[in-house]
């Protein structure tokens, strides 16, 4: 299959004429066949569907830039959100408008009791890890298909990861907790390590213990800019939710008690709370790829196209 690699982004395509998919750049029609085709590259079984890890993989997420400041994984990460955000409404809807409407209708503006809070906790972290990979199945194959797949196939994917990322889940949280009471610092430090967690449970055939590894590893070069990026996401998100806050301080200034107000303010949190979990998946996509580290790589140059190996079934190393 002749193909040609586009000079701007690196972007593969299999049509040599006209203008790159991922950045719009002109194709040099002389560089095409440069490239070896997808049937050159290994598959791999993710969920028991094989996929092919051929350099296109992800032409239609938005480009990505090497991990050297925040805002390298805070652009990607806010552009998947605008252009899916219906996508991910549709996702969150399913399982979070029920508990909204629970809550709402059980305790209104009173405070739950202890029993009730720590339900509610549990039944948030549970539905979490229920969403995350959904969501993260359904926007890689938004990136790589240009299309989302059907609701049914996106809850099939997140019930089938659902066991290990409870698992990864606890055992992280007890390690860091051991990391907190220990001055606290080795916490924070742990925390970071454990960035990419959700994306490796969910993309990676590898045991919890493995996983955790894997994340401490993979984040080893990046996690002063990890720091500053989640700084930077909590910050844009206690910005946004100001008007919110707001509104609804306001109507109860007025006596305004409307429950189903209350309700989609929170669930419209809850979606945007999920860019937690996309930069996750960015940052796995950017810092899986082995891309170099050092500072003589400039910030604005945009990164070579998923190679072989960026969805990684650990048993075949």
């Amino acid at each position: 299959m002749t193909q040609v690699q586009c000079s701007q982004c690196g972007f593969v395509s299999a049509q040599p004429d006209g203008n790159c998919h991922r950045c719009g750049a002109q194709f040099d029609v002389d560089s095409a066949g440069t490239q070896p085709s997808a049937a050159g590259y290994d598959s791999q079984s993710i969920n028991g569907d094989s996929v092919a890890l051929q350099p296109d993989l992800l032409q239609f997420g938005p480009v990505m830039h090497a991990f050297h400041s925040a805002g390298a994984i805070i652009s990607p990460t806010f552009t998947l959100l605008r252009k899916n955000f219906w996508l991910i409404t549709k996702i969150v809807s399913i399982i979070f408008v029920p508990l909204e409407m629970f809550r709402e209708l059980k305790f209104g503006t009173s405070q739950p009791d202890w029993r009730a809070t720590i339900g509610f906790f549990l039944a948030e972290g549970f539905l979490r890890a229920l969403v995350a990979p959904s969501l993260i199945f359904a926007l890689l194959t938004v990136m790589r298909t240009g299309s989302a797949p059907r609701l049914g196939d996106i809850y099939r994917r997140g019930v089938g990861r659902l066991g290990k990322l409870i698992l990864v889940t606890l055992l992280a949280a007890l390690v860091q907790l051991i990391g907190y009471l220990c001055l606290i610092i080795p916490g924070v430090l742990l925390s970071i390590g454990f960035e990419v967690t959700y994306p490796l449970a969910v993309l990676e055939n590898s045991g919890p213990v493995a996983t955790l590894k894997r994340s401490y590893e993979l984040t080893r070069s990046y996690r002063g800019n990890i720091f500053l990026t989640r700084l930077v996401l909590w910050m844009l998100l206690m910005v946004a939710g100001i008007p919110a806050t707001a509104l609804l301080m306001i109507l109860a200034a007025y006596g305004v008690d409307y429950w189903p107000l209350r309700a989609g303010v929170r669930f419209t949190t809850d979606v945007i709370n999920q860019s937690s979990t996309i930069v996750s998946l960015v940052i796995y996509l950017s810092i899986s790829r082995q891309w170099p580290a050092s500072s003589d790589i400039s910030e604005n140059e945009v990164l070579p196209p998923p190679r072989a190996g960026v969805l990684v079934d650990s048993s075949n190393r």
